[in-house]
Protein backbone atom coordinates (compact mmCIF):
# COMPACT_ATOMS: atom_id res chain seq x y z
CA UNK A 1 0.00 0.00 0.00
CA UNK A 2 1.71 3.53 -1.32
CA UNK A 3 1.34 4.78 2.42
CA UNK A 4 2.62 8.14 3.74
CA UNK A 5 4.46 7.03 6.80
CA UNK A 6 5.12 10.77 7.97
CA UNK A 7 2.11 12.80 10.41
CA UNK A 8 2.94 16.27 9.13
CA UNK A 9 1.89 18.53 5.93
CA UNK A 10 4.41 21.42 5.41
CA UNK A 11 4.06 24.58 3.40
CA UNK A 12 7.62 26.41 2.88
CA UNK A 13 8.08 29.38 0.60
CA UNK A 14 11.41 29.99 -1.39
CA UNK A 15 11.29 33.68 -2.99
CA UNK A 16 14.90 33.04 -4.46
CA UNK A 17 13.14 30.45 -6.95
CA UNK A 18 9.45 32.19 -6.58
CA UNK A 19 8.05 28.47 -5.63
CA UNK A 20 6.06 26.97 -3.04
CA UNK A 21 6.29 23.98 -1.75
CA UNK A 22 3.78 21.20 -0.47
CA UNK A 23 5.55 18.32 1.56
CA UNK A 24 4.20 15.43 3.55
CA UNK A 25 7.21 14.24 4.68
CA UNK A 26 10.46 15.92 5.45
CA UNK A 27 12.27 13.52 4.63
CA UNK A 28 11.18 13.72 1.30
CA UNK A 29 11.23 16.57 -1.61
CA UNK A 30 7.58 18.44 -2.28
CA UNK A 31 5.42 19.30 -5.03
CA UNK A 32 6.81 22.91 -6.21
CA UNK A 33 4.59 24.86 -7.81
CA UNK A 34 4.96 28.96 -8.47
CA UNK A 35 3.56 31.54 -5.62
CA UNK A 36 0.88 32.80 -8.28
CA UNK A 37 -0.26 29.29 -8.88
CA UNK A 38 -0.61 28.54 -4.92
CA UNK A 39 -2.88 32.07 -4.63
CA UNK A 40 -4.88 30.80 -6.76
CA UNK A 41 -5.58 27.76 -5.27
CA UNK A 42 -9.46 27.08 -4.05
CA UNK A 43 -8.00 24.13 -1.58
CA UNK A 44 -4.65 23.63 -0.75
CA UNK A 45 -5.18 20.61 1.29
CA UNK A 46 -3.71 17.91 -1.05
CA UNK A 47 -4.61 14.01 0.01
CA UNK A 48 -1.38 12.88 1.09
CA UNK A 49 -1.30 9.97 -1.56
CA UNK A 50 -1.56 12.76 -4.17
CA UNK A 51 1.80 13.63 -3.69
CA UNK A 52 4.79 11.99 -4.95
CA UNK A 53 6.67 9.60 -2.95
CA UNK A 54 9.30 7.43 -3.52
CA UNK A 55 9.09 3.81 -2.81
CA UNK A 56 12.55 3.26 -1.23
CA UNK A 57 11.43 5.46 1.27
CA UNK A 58 7.54 3.73 2.18
CA UNK A 59 9.50 -0.02 2.56
CA UNK A 60 12.56 1.66 4.25
CA UNK A 61 11.10 4.53 6.51
CA UNK A 62 12.77 4.31 10.13
CA UNK A 63 9.73 6.86 11.73
CA UNK A 64 7.14 3.95 11.73
CA UNK A 65 4.21 6.23 12.01
CA UNK A 66 1.78 4.54 10.28
CA UNK A 67 -1.27 6.56 9.48
CA UNK A 68 -4.32 7.24 7.25
CA UNK A 69 -3.06 7.76 3.71
CA UNK A 70 -5.77 10.80 3.50
CA UNK A 71 -6.01 11.96 6.87
CA UNK A 72 -2.74 14.62 7.60
CA UNK A 73 -2.92 15.28 11.34
CA UNK A 74 -0.36 18.26 11.83
CA UNK A 75 0.10 20.56 9.09
CA UNK A 76 3.55 22.53 9.56
CA UNK A 77 4.08 26.35 8.44
CA UNK A 78 7.38 28.33 8.09
CA UNK A 79 5.82 31.79 9.32
CA UNK A 80 8.95 34.14 9.56
CA UNK A 81 12.39 34.25 8.13
CA UNK A 82 13.17 37.35 10.39
CA UNK A 83 14.87 36.60 13.70
CA UNK A 84 15.98 39.17 16.31
CA UNK A 85 19.40 36.26 16.86
CA UNK A 86 22.34 35.15 14.61
CA UNK A 87 22.79 31.66 16.02
CA UNK A 88 26.32 29.81 16.01
CA UNK A 89 25.93 27.27 13.20
CA UNK A 90 22.30 28.73 11.91
CA UNK A 91 20.90 26.88 8.70
CA UNK A 92 19.31 29.81 7.52
CA UNK A 93 20.55 32.57 5.36
CA UNK A 94 21.11 36.06 6.38
CA UNK A 95 17.90 37.36 8.51
CA UNK A 96 17.93 40.71 8.74
CA UNK A 97 16.26 41.68 4.99
CA UNK A 98 13.23 39.00 4.52
CA UNK A 99 11.04 39.27 1.17
CA UNK A 100 8.94 42.29 1.72
CA UNK A 101 6.34 39.51 -0.10
CA UNK A 102 6.81 37.31 3.03
CA UNK A 103 4.01 38.15 5.14
CA UNK A 104 1.23 39.71 2.88
CA UNK A 105 1.24 35.45 1.50
CA UNK A 106 1.44 34.23 5.34
CA UNK A 107 -1.46 36.33 6.57
CA UNK A 108 -3.23 36.63 3.46
CA UNK A 109 -3.40 33.68 1.67
CA UNK A 110 -1.16 30.41 3.48
CA UNK A 111 -2.81 30.62 7.01
CA UNK A 112 -6.57 31.71 5.64
CA UNK A 113 -6.16 28.29 3.22
CA UNK A 114 -5.54 25.97 6.16
CA UNK A 115 -8.79 26.81 8.29
CA UNK A 116 -11.51 24.94 8.30
CA UNK A 117 -9.98 20.78 7.89
CA UNK A 118 -10.06 19.75 11.52
CA UNK A 119 -6.27 18.99 11.86
CA UNK A 120 -5.28 17.79 15.03
CA UNK A 121 -2.24 20.46 15.07
CA UNK A 122 -0.56 23.51 13.50
CA UNK A 123 3.06 23.80 14.12
CA UNK A 124 4.23 27.24 13.55
CA UNK A 125 8.15 27.69 12.92
CA UNK A 126 10.41 29.44 10.38
CA UNK A 127 13.52 30.20 9.56
CA UNK A 128 13.60 32.78 12.06
CA UNK A 129 11.56 33.79 14.98
CA UNK A 130 7.76 33.15 15.11
CA UNK A 131 6.72 35.81 18.04
CA UNK A 132 8.41 38.86 16.09
CA UNK A 133 5.53 39.03 14.06
CA UNK A 134 3.41 39.13 17.04
CA UNK A 135 0.69 41.25 16.56
CA UNK A 136 -0.58 39.44 13.30
CA UNK A 137 -0.14 35.85 14.97
CA UNK A 138 -2.69 36.92 18.07
CA UNK A 139 -4.88 38.46 15.10
CA UNK A 140 -4.90 34.87 13.26
CA UNK A 141 -5.16 32.97 16.80
CA UNK A 142 -8.38 35.07 17.32
CA UNK A 143 -9.82 33.65 14.56
CA UNK A 144 -9.56 29.75 15.12
CA UNK A 145 -11.86 27.44 16.16
CA UNK A 146 -11.06 23.73 18.39
CA UNK A 147 -13.67 22.36 16.67
CA UNK A 148 -13.15 23.55 13.02
CA UNK A 149 -9.82 24.13 12.62
CA UNK A 150 -6.84 22.83 15.03
CA UNK A 151 -7.08 21.54 18.72
CA UNK A 152 -3.32 22.69 19.19
CA UNK A 153 -1.15 25.16 18.20
CA UNK A 154 2.39 24.70 18.60
CA UNK A 155 5.34 27.38 18.24
CA UNK A 156 8.82 27.02 17.77
CA UNK A 157 10.54 29.61 19.32
CA UNK A 158 13.45 30.93 20.62
CA UNK A 159 11.62 32.04 23.87
CA UNK A 160 13.41 35.75 23.66
CA UNK A 161 10.06 38.17 23.29
CA UNK A 162 8.02 35.86 25.48
CA UNK A 163 7.06 38.26 27.48
CA UNK A 164 4.93 37.63 30.87
CA UNK A 165 2.14 39.82 29.27
CA UNK A 166 2.18 38.26 26.20
CA UNK A 167 2.32 34.88 27.61
CA UNK A 168 -1.18 35.96 29.68
CA UNK A 169 -3.01 37.53 26.74
CA UNK A 170 -1.70 34.17 24.49
CA UNK A 171 -3.56 32.15 27.62
CA UNK A 172 -6.29 34.30 27.26
CA UNK A 173 -6.81 33.41 23.74
CA UNK A 174 -6.05 29.94 23.79
CA UNK A 175 -9.03 29.72 26.80
CA UNK A 176 -11.63 31.61 24.30
CA UNK A 177 -10.88 29.75 21.65
CA UNK A 178 -10.35 26.17 23.31
CA UNK A 179 -7.13 25.63 21.53
CA UNK A 180 -4.18 24.17 23.60
CA UNK A 181 -0.81 26.15 23.10
CA UNK A 182 2.64 24.07 23.37
CA UNK A 183 5.99 26.04 23.51
CA UNK A 184 8.83 24.43 21.86
CA UNK A 185 11.38 26.16 23.28
CA UNK A 186 15.32 26.61 22.04
CA UNK A 187 17.55 26.40 24.85
CA UNK A 188 21.38 25.73 23.87
CA UNK A 189 23.26 25.98 26.46
CA UNK A 190 22.45 26.09 30.48
CA UNK A 191 25.05 28.75 31.46
CA UNK A 192 25.41 32.32 30.19
CA UNK A 193 28.36 31.58 28.60
CA UNK A 194 27.53 28.25 26.40
CA UNK A 195 23.97 30.05 25.63
CA UNK A 196 24.86 32.91 24.57
CA UNK A 197 28.00 31.54 22.10
CA UNK A 198 25.56 29.65 20.42
CA UNK A 199 22.80 31.83 20.70
CA UNK A 200 24.21 35.11 19.55
CA UNK A 201 22.76 38.17 20.47
CA UNK A 202 20.08 36.76 23.00
CA UNK A 203 20.22 37.09 26.90
CA UNK A 204 20.45 33.94 29.10
CA UNK A 205 18.84 35.44 32.12
CA UNK A 206 15.53 36.84 29.58
CA UNK A 207 15.32 33.72 27.87
CA UNK A 208 15.35 31.66 31.38
CA UNK A 209 12.58 33.91 32.77
CA UNK A 210 10.70 33.80 30.23
CA UNK A 211 10.52 29.60 30.27
CA UNK A 212 10.18 29.90 33.88
CA UNK A 213 6.79 32.09 33.37
CA UNK A 214 5.57 29.76 30.32
CA UNK A 215 6.11 26.92 32.58
CA UNK A 216 3.88 28.96 35.67
CA UNK A 217 0.77 30.64 32.75
CA UNK A 218 0.80 27.31 30.63
CA UNK A 219 2.16 24.59 32.88
CA UNK A 220 4.62 21.91 31.92
CA UNK A 221 2.74 19.92 30.47
CA UNK A 222 2.28 22.28 27.28
CA UNK A 223 6.35 23.15 27.38
CA UNK A 224 8.69 21.06 25.38
CA UNK A 225 12.64 22.25 24.83
CA UNK A 226 15.16 21.13 22.19
CA UNK A 227 18.63 21.18 22.88
CA UNK A 228 21.18 20.99 20.26
CA UNK A 229 24.64 19.86 20.87
CA UNK A 230 26.77 22.57 19.38
CA UNK A 231 30.72 22.94 19.29
CA UNK A 232 30.19 25.86 22.17
CA UNK A 233 27.57 24.05 24.43
CA UNK A 234 28.85 20.40 24.16
CA UNK A 235 30.04 20.08 27.51
CA UNK A 236 27.06 21.28 29.00
CA UNK A 237 25.17 17.92 27.45
CA UNK A 238 25.11 15.35 30.02
CA UNK A 239 23.86 18.07 32.80
CA UNK A 240 21.04 19.81 30.72
CA UNK A 241 18.02 17.50 31.85
CA UNK A 242 18.81 17.42 35.32
CA UNK A 243 19.37 22.21 34.69
CA UNK A 244 16.00 21.77 33.10
CA UNK A 245 14.15 19.47 35.36
CA UNK A 246 15.62 20.92 38.97
CA UNK A 247 15.02 24.54 38.37
CA UNK A 248 12.05 24.77 35.55
CA UNK A 249 9.93 21.61 36.21
CA UNK A 250 10.24 20.40 32.36
CA UNK A 251 9.21 16.92 32.27
CA UNK A 252 12.12 14.90 31.06
CA UNK A 253 10.24 13.42 28.27
CA UNK A 254 9.48 16.96 26.55
CA UNK A 255 13.02 17.39 26.52
CA UNK A 256 14.66 16.60 22.86
CA UNK A 257 18.54 16.24 22.28
CA UNK A 258 19.79 16.83 19.01
CA UNK A 259 22.93 17.21 17.05
CA UNK A 260 24.69 19.95 14.65
CA UNK A 261 23.80 18.91 11.41
CA UNK A 262 26.17 21.22 10.01
CA UNK A 263 28.93 20.02 12.61
CA UNK A 264 29.24 15.97 11.41
CA UNK A 265 31.30 15.14 14.56
CA UNK A 266 28.75 16.66 16.35
CA UNK A 267 26.54 13.94 15.76
CA UNK A 268 29.49 11.29 16.47
CA UNK A 269 29.43 13.25 19.99
CA UNK A 270 25.38 12.40 20.39
CA UNK A 271 25.81 9.08 19.28
CA UNK A 272 28.07 8.73 21.88
CA UNK A 273 26.07 10.29 24.38
CA UNK A 274 23.79 8.22 24.29
CA UNK A 275 24.87 5.02 24.00
CA UNK A 276 27.28 5.34 27.20
CA UNK A 277 24.04 5.90 29.05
Amino acid sequence: MNKCHRKIYSIQVDFTINKVELTKCCYLHGNKISIEEFKALDNIIIPPNELPSNPYHIENCLMNCDFDDNKYQTIDICCSSLCNAKCYHCCAADHSHPDPREKDLLYNFILPKIRGFGYDTLQLDGKGEVFLNYKEIIAFLKTLSAEKDFKTVRFLTNGSTLTKERLLELKSISESTGINYIFAISVDGISKETFEAVRCGLSFENVMANLQNTVEIFGNNNVDITFTIKEPNKEDTPYVKDFLVNNYNIIPERIAMQSDFLDKSMNQYLTNYFKDR
